[in-house]
């Protein structure tokens, strides 16, 4: 191709790029002058597509391929082409023989990835953006999708070396700092997790996100007061999130402020006044401060919106630890089968441990160094709900939410409820938002959410 085409077909594309029809006719002109011309049709179907015309620039981009059929730039538009129609099978075809074409182009295998990841594709996702990783150690949004992979397929620590990664390259982005301390703090490591969410609010004063797991990981390390302004803070900052009127009810429940926990619940039931939980979490509170008639009537209200609120028994192991996760002597674990959420099977153990009379509790510590850990015990086929919801955690109203009963992780069967909505005609985008604005969500079917250890 001589410089003088070369230069035109750039000029024409830049002004396309810009939405001037000027640059798709001056294309259309030299596709018409070099018919022979794999760039220029390349370009053409570029143009066409940012004006608006998918049919016509996927009916170029064919003719750059009949040209040069190892054009691996061609097979990527062709892919994108695809892609904006969420024809999403062909678009990994044309991927496919883009890398055979040139199986170290970054780009077909960024696309690659973020097209697995909108399919529920979660390893083979993995695979893809380790090998732009590869070949590109400082691609951004690889590193980062590297990280949110990670973390649903359960490899924290690795998912938090991406999310660090991530910081690095970007420290002025409040998001990497604050996905590093979720890794963490999903993955136990409270130290470091305090420390990712305090750097994302020096970068970010108003990230409530970063505030409500920040007071997370307080009230993990039993410091419950400075948790609780932290959800004071996030309240301020996003006041509809129920998420976080439950953290908070939930921390002061450890302190045994009941009424303020009761409050938080009152308050998580007006974004959410039919929420089962809230009314089953009431009920159960009301019990503790001897009001059975509204206890009961709540813990009636819960099972009405959903009669399996209590869900099937679950089996928790518990044991007492010190801050670093290292069991106290002469205290055996124990196992206890119960439909009750974590926090109030913790609590139970706790009475238990005190009417022994060996043992003293004081700020949430047993002994004045131990703290109860609580966690669930898999026996057989787990009972899942998955469902759509936004980022208020409000249910998609379009979409009620389904039951599973697997032996499986969530990661491995979220990906066919994914291709369920595709089959539906829903899209998923490479950040694996559904139409748009709603995540994919999975939890237990219990009797509450999981609750940070008490």
């Amino acid at each position: 191709m001589s410089a003088d085409l070369e230069t035109r077909i750039q000029e024409a594309l830049e002004q396309s790029e810009a939405g001037e029809s000027e640059g798709l006719e001056k294309l259309v002109a030299l596709t018409a002058e070099h018919p022979d011309s794999a760039p220029a049709w390349r370009a053409r179907a570029q143009a066409e597509s940012e004006l608006g015309q998918p049919e016509a620039a996927l009916e170029s981009i064919d003719k750059a391929l009949e040209l040069v059929k190892d054009d691996s730039e061609a097979w990527l538009v062709k892919a994108e082409l695809l892609l904006d129609q969420d024809r999403f099978e062909p678009a990994l075809e044309a991927l496919e023989k883009g890398l055979e074409a040139d199986e170290d182009d970054a780009d077909l295998w960024f696309e690659k990835g973020a097209t697995h990841l909108r399919l529920g594709n979660f390893e083979e996702a993995l695979t893809a953006f380790d090998r732009v990783v590869h070949l590109e150690p400082d691609h951004l949004r690889a590193v980062f999708n590297r990280g949110d992979l990670l973390t649903r397929l359960g490899h924290l620590e690795e998912a938090c070396k991406a999310y660090e990664k991530a910081a690095e390259l970007s420290p002025g982005e409040s998001r990497n700092w604050t996905r590093l301390g979720q890794a963490c703090l999903e993955g136990r490591d409270f130290p470091r997790a305090l420390e990712a969410f305090d750097k994302a609010l020096e970068l970010k004063e108003d990230d409530w996100e970063a505030w409500s797991n920040r007071g997370l990981v307080l009230a993990n390390l039993d410091r419950i007061e400075e948790a609780l302004k932290c959800y004071d803070r996030a309240v301020a900052i996003e006041p509809n999130n129920p998420i976080i009127f439950y953290n908070k009810a939930v921390a002061l429940e450890v302190t045994e402020d009941f009424s303020g926990a009761l409050d938080a619940i009152r308050s998580w039931l007006e974004i959410e006044p039919e929420r089962a939980e809230a009314f089953f979490m009431m009920g159960r509170l009301q019990d503790r401060l001897g009001f059975k008639e509204e206890s009961q009537r709540n813990l009636d209200r819960a099972l009405q919106l959903n009669p399996n609120i209590l869900g099937p028994m679950n089996v928790w192991g518990l044991a007492l630890v010190d801050e670093n996760g290292q069991p106290a002597p002469g205290v055996d674990p124990v196992q206890v089968k119960s439909n009750m959420p974590p926090q109030e099977v913790a609590r139970q153990f706790v009475e238990m441990l005190i009417s022994q009379g060996k043992h003293t509790v004081e700020n949430g510590l047993v002994d004045g160094k131990y703290r109860v850990a609580v966690m669930p015990v898999q026996m057989g086929p787990q009972s899942w709900g998955v469902g759509l919801f936004d980022e208020n955690g409000q249910p998609n109203p379009e979409v009620p939410p389904m039951q599973v009963q697997t032996d499986l992780p969530p990661d491995q069967f979220v990906g066919d409820y994914i291709k369920l909505l595709q089959e539906q005609g829903h899209t998923i985008d490479e950040n694996g938002m559904v139409d748009g604005k709603f995540r994919v969500g999975v939890f237990p079917l219990q009797a509450a959410p999981p609750a940070p250890v008490a």
